[in-house]
C-alpha cells in the first residue's frame, strides 16, 4: 500500500517554499510516497504554484478542510509561516506533522512573545527540520524539545541548466534588457527584509550598469516609483521562470537583513552565476568566499558594491566553480532521499501509538 504524505503551504504564491514544496512531493513520489499538496489560502500573484487553495482571506478559516485532508495521509508536511499553527492545530490528535523551518530562527525568535508561542507550536510536531547546523542549534537553545533534524534547502538542478552566451543574449532580447551592459540582478520577495531598494542604490552608484529587480510584494509600487528616474533599472515584477532572469544577468545579489538558505541562491549557483549576498542565516552553506561567490556585511553598501564589481570581473570561472558545489549539495534528488526518512520514521512512531 503506498503511503500518502500531505504538503501543506501558506498560500499558493510561487515563493522558494512553495516551489520546494513542489519540488519534494515530486521527487518523494519517486520513493513510493504519494504526495497531495495544499494550500491554506489563494494567491493574488500572477505567478502561483499548483497546490490546491483551502480557503480565501485568514489562514484560520482553512483548519476544517485541513484536518479533513490530514485525517486521509500518514504524514503532514508543514513548510513554514502560517503552516505550522495551523498543522499545529488541525493535525492534532490525528496525524504527525513535520515542520520545516525556512528561516533562521535565530532573527525571528530571539526573545518575547513571540519566541515563546513559537516554541509551543514547534513542540506539537513530531519532527522539526532546520535548513543549516546552526539554525538547528538555535532551535534547540530555544527550548524546542521535538525532534530537530537538519536536510539542506534544494532545487530541482535539471530546470537551472549552465547559462551560455546564446542564452544570455536570448533571455536579455526577450527581457527588453541592454545586450552590451552588465546586468545585476535581484530576484525575490520585495519585502522589507530582503532589502530590494539596495539594488537601487548600487544602480544610482554605478550607472554603468544596468539593475534588474523581479518579484513581487509590498514594496513592489515603492520600487517601481523609485526606479522611474532611474534609465539603468527595470522592475519587472513576478515570474514563473526565474532561469529567464538569472540567464540574462551577470551577477545576483541577495542582499537581506535575513535569510535562511535562499532558493534563489541555489538556482543561480546551478546555473553558472556568481552571487553576491549578506553574510545571514545559512548562506555561507552556498556560497564559498571567493571561490563560488562572495558574502558581505548585510546593509553595508559599499562592500555591496565592491563585490559585485569582482563578481562580474570573475564571471565564469566563478560561475563554474558554484554551479558544481551546488550539484553536489542542493541537488532535489539526495535532499528528497532525506526527508523520506524524517518522514518514515513520524509514520512509523504514529502507528506504534495507536
Amino acid at each position: 500500500m503506498r503511503r500518502r504524505v500531505l504538503h501543506v503551504l501558506a498560500s499558493n504564491d510561487r515563493r522558494g517554499a512553495e516551489v520546494f514544496a513542489i519540488d519534494l512531493a515530486t521527487a518523494l513520489e519517486q520513493l513510493g510516497w504519494e504526495s497531495t499538496v495544499v494550500s491554506l489560502t489563494r494567491s493574488t500573484s500572477t505567478a502561483t504554484v499548483p497546490a490546491e487553495p483551502l480557503g480565501a482571506g485568514r489562514w484560520w478559516r482553512s483548519l476544517g478542510p485541513l484536518r479533513q485532508q490530514a485525517k486521509t495521509h500518514d504524514v503532514v508536511i508543514a513548510h513554514g509561516s502560517t503552516a505550522l499553527p495551523a498543522c499545529a492545530i488541525a493535525c492534532a490528535g490525528i496525524t504527525p506533522f513535520v515542520y520545516r523551518s525556512i528561516g533562521d530562527p535565530a532573527y525571528w525568535s530571539s526573545s518575547g512573545l513571540k519566541r515563546r508561542q513559537t516554541t509551543l507550536l514547534l513542540n506539537r510536531a513530531d519532527t522539526v527540520v532546520a535548513l543549516f547546523p546552526s539554525a538547528a542549534n538555535t532551535l534547540r537553545t530555544r527550548g524546542v524539545t521535538s525532534e530537530i533534524a537538519t536536510i539542506p534547502n534544494a532545487v530541482d538542478a535539471a530546470a537551472f541548466p549552465m547559462i551560455d552566451e546564446f542564452g544570455r543574449r536570448t533571455a536579455r532580447a526577450e527581457l527588453g534588457l541592454p545586450s552590451d551592459a552588465s546586468v545585476v540582478l535581484f530576484l525575490g520577495a520585495l519585502s522589507l527584509e530582503k532589502r530590494p531598494e539596495r539594488a537601487l542604490t548600487l544602480a544610482r552608484a554605478r550607472p554603468e550598469l544596468h539593475v534588474v529587480v523581479v518579484g513581487d510584494g509590498p514594496m513592489r509600487d515603492q520600487l517601481g516609483d523609485e526606479a522611474a528616474g532611474l534609465a539603468n533599472v527595470s522592475v519587472l515584477g513576478p515570474t514563473s521562470t526565474p532561469h529567464q532572469a538569472l540567464a540574462a544577468a551577470d551577477v545576483l545579489i541577495v542582499p537581506s537583513d535575513t535569510e535562511g538558505v535562499p532558493a534563489v541562491a541555489i538556482e543561480a549557483g546551478l546555473s553558472g552565476l556568481p552571487v553576491v549576498a549578506s553574510d545571514v542565516g545559512g548562506l555561507a552553506s552556498v556560497i564559498e568566499q571567493g571561490e563560488t561567490g562572495w558574502l558581505v556585511t548585510p546593509g553595508d553598501d559599499d562592500e555591496l558594491m565592491a563585490a559585485a564589481d569582482k563578481a562580474i570581473v570573475a564571471g565564469q570561472s566563478v560561475g563554474l566553480a558554484a554551479r558544481r558545489r551546488c550539484l553536489e549539495r542542493f541537488d532535489i534528488g539526495p535532499v528528497a532521499v532525506q526527508w523520506a526518512g524524517v518522514i518514515t520514521r513520524s509514520a512509523r512512531i504514529a502507528r506504534l501509538r495507536e
